[in-house]
């Protein structure tokens, strides 16, 4: 079914350095195109098309967010935390 098709690809990734205040490398051996960042809460507050596996986090406020990896449209995987930090 659909939902067991979802499941099966719910693998995890690795961010670090985890806290940041800058750049958050983004480990996996899944295929990826975009990177959503969203607050604890829900909220999106940020949403990068990725060439690589950085990305520049140091606009964001201080805080605790949610990573989700996004394939054609598709969340492939999700919540993993980090927490972004001043200088």
């Amino acid at each position: 079914s659909g939902a067991d098709e979802v499941e099966s690809v719910r693998k995890p990734f690795v961010l670090y350095p985890n806290p940041t205040s800058s750049t958050l490398q983004i480990v996996t051996d899944m295929d990826y195109d975009h990177v959503l960042i969203h607050s604890t809460d829900g909220k999106i507050t940020m949403q990068e098309t990725v060439n690589d596996s950085a990305v520049n986090v140091s606009s964001l406020p201080d805080g605790t967010y949610v990573c989700t990896l996004i394939k054609g449209g598709n969340i492939i995987t999700s919540g993993v935390k980090f927490v972004k930090v001043g200088k």
